[in-house]
């Protein structure tokens, strides 16, 4: 799903990947999100983040006011029948992307891999933004099978 950068000030969807149900249905099983893009340089806030199964679990705060880039890769790994371990690493930068430091989150909230759970990033603008203060370029996301053993 792709929608419209928003312009408001509050976070909107960006780009939803619903996960079947059972898709991650052994523990160690994952998936891996990556998301890149860039923003433009003008006056107003921008922000981004990710959330599993409603739970939010990267969040940039603001990006610089400055014309740059961003990458946000997050990997979700069922650890037991109820429980999620996610870790996100972000960039952001004027030229080449600069690594940020990783966050590492639990989800277990109304965790259920028997039904479908969604990934989604989000994106925000802060009043008086264009649409084309924060775009994506990039979006993937993979399955990974848990090791054999």
């Amino acid at each position: 799903m792709r929608c419209e950068p928003p312009t408001d000030g509050t976070l909107h969807a960006r780009y939803t990947d619903t996960i079947p149900a059972g898709q991650l249905g052994r523990n160690g099983d994952k998936l891996v999100g990556l998301w890149a893009g860039t923003y433009a340089a003008g006056t107003s806030l921008r922000q981004v983040t990710v959330s599993f199964a409603g739970t939010q679990v990267f969040d940039t705060a603001a990006l610089p006011l400055g014309a740059g880039n961003w990458r946000v890769e997050v990997i979700v790994m069922r650890a037991s029948a109820t429980t999620a371990r996610v870790t996100a690493l972000g960039g952001i930068a004027s030229t080449p992307i600069s690594v940020a430091a990783p966050q590492y989150a639990t989800v277990t909230a109304s965790l259920d891999f028997a039904t479908a759970e969604d990934l989604v990033l989000k994106g925000s603008v802060s009043s008086g933004g264009a649409t084309t203060d924060l775009v994506v370029r990039l979006a993937t996301i993979a399955w990974v099978a848990a090791a054999a053993g």
